[in-house]
């Protein structure tokens, strides 16, 4: 049997999630506009993308623990998680220039975030990461992503997806390391804004 590695989610902040990307909600001053106070709008992130066609996909998770099964990253676009009706989540990511060990990120550059549902979040390009992890049942996400992206997710082959199919390299965690990496539990459930 494989050992087991327990990352702790710390909370969202500016500053421990720089590395990974950047969180979209409000910040800053805002943009000036015709309704006076009756709205305000702040611009919260640039989205990037290298194809013509930007693909928004709607997800929803079912509780499924909190076992970090793969891990992916792309290239080709800077992917954001919207997510719909205030489901917190977890997320667990590793920077795009983390060390690899037999072709994953080492586990001592995995962190996780607990990330509340009142903010959505985006990723650099190249960022290491794991599909959300919900903490509410039949949670509801907008993912951004791309045509050539969505099309590769059809590609799976024993549950990896190599760099050459398309935009997305995902790999199998537990199979590359023999460990078995998990979040440990959350006693409870924020419903709070990000710490910005």
């Amino acid at each position: 049997m494989s050992d087991h590695v327990f990352l702790t989610a710390s909370p969202l902040s500016e500053e421990t999630f720089a590395p990974f990307g950047e969180i979209i909600a409000e910040r800053g001053d805002p943009l000036p506009h015709v309704y006076g106070d009756t709205m305000a709008v702040y611009l919260a992130a640039l989205h990037e993308c290298d194809t013509e066609k930007t693909e928004f996909v709607v997800t929803r998770y079912r509780l499924r623990g909190q076992k970090v099964s793969y891990l992916e990253r792309h290239h080709a676009i800077t992917q954001a998680f919207i997510p719909l009706g205030g489901s917190p989540f977890l997320f667990v990511l590793a920077p795009p220039a983390a060390p690899l060990s037999n072709g994953v990120p080492e586990l001592a550059s995995l962190q996780a975030f607990l990330v509340p549902g009142d903010c959505a979040i985006q990723l650099h390009r190249g960022t290491w990461h794991e599909v959300p992890i919900p903490l509410v049942d039949h949670s509801l996400l907008i993912v951004t992503s791309h045509t050539d992206l969505t099309a590769g997710w059809a590609a799976l082959a024993d549950g990896e997806i190599a760099a050459h199919q398309s935009d997305e390299e995902k790999l199998d965690l537990t199979a590359r390391t023999g460990i078995h990496v998990e979040v440990s539990p959350i006693k409870d459930i924020p419903n709070s804004e990000a710490q910005r």
